[in-house]
């Protein structure tokens, strides 16, 4: 576990997991808005993803670091915490039950909203398109005061359950949508890096993206990120994805 932060008022709190969202946004904080990022990674042992993760995420700031140098010093060493390092608040888990009752929310959020709460942090951003199931149903919520602010869940808006859930997040994707990341990706030149992105939960042999876990099914339907996960697994995707879902899958997975 790194527990150790070097973080200015001006640094960028980002969750980075290696995946399209979240790096998309680390090239555009240090590569086009030139500031300084402290990335937060929670290893969840039990995803068989994270040591893929991991190295992922090292590749890409290799990558950074050839390509643009003027960039390398602007990116902190991740904080890592293994999710058995966080302490979860009792208040948020309730919290979260409540809201998945209504909008579809990954389990991982509930370790997220007691690693910051934990951490005392604000404005840690989350990677959230425009148009996706989670947007549609917060979107009511999320406000900026101005063009310079984050959106973020605005308290007079929200109900108390969704502001006290939120409110340690901001959300500096939401007006994109995939045609807006295209357009930067390509007039950057910034497709070489996203190129090495990682998206599957759980891949076989440690190496390949399966096609079944729900980050492989959603990409495989996503023009943009459906080439990180081979044809093969695209087409036994949905198969393996039953067997995910079935009752013998427990003792296996």
């Amino acid at each position: 576990m790194n527990l150790e932060i070097r973080e200015s008022e001006n640094t960028v709190k980002l969750l980075w997991t290696g995946g399209w969202d979240s790096t998309f946004r680390l090239l555009e904080v240090v590569l086009k808005e030139k500031k300084e990022v402290q990335p937060y990674y929670i290893i969840f042992k039990d995803r068989w993803s994270y040591k893929k993760e991991m190295e992922t995420m090292d590749n890409i700031k290799s990558m950074i670091h050839k390509n643009y140098p003027q960039a390398t010093d602007l990116i902190h060493d991740t904080f890592f915490i293994e999710e058995d390092g966080i302490i979860e608040n009792d208040h948020l888990v309730q919290t979260f039950q409540k809201i998945k009752a209504k909008i579809n929310i990954g389990t991982q959020y509930k370790t997220i909203v007691s690693f910051a709460n934990q951490f005392q942090l604000e404005d840690l951003e989350l990677g959230l398109l425009k148009n996706g199931k989670t947007y549609n149903e917060i979107e009511p919520y999320i406000f900026k005061k101005d063009a310079n602010s984050p959106y973020r869940v605005v308290k007079d808006r929200a109900p108390d359950e969704i502001y006290n859930f939120y409110k340690y997040f901001t959300f500096p994707l939401f007006e994109y949508s995939n045609k807006d990341m295209v357009e930067i990706l390509s007039t950057n030149k910034w497709q070489s890096i996203l190129d090495e992105i990682w998206i599957c939960h759980k891949p076989i042999f440690g190496k390949y993206a399966c096609g079944g876990c729900n980050p492989c099914l959603l990409a495989s339907r996503d023009k943009l990120k459906k080439n990180r996960i081979p044809l093969i697994s695209r087409i036994i995707g949905p198969l393996l994805k039953k067997v995910y879902n079935s009752k013998f899958s427990k003792r296996l997975f």
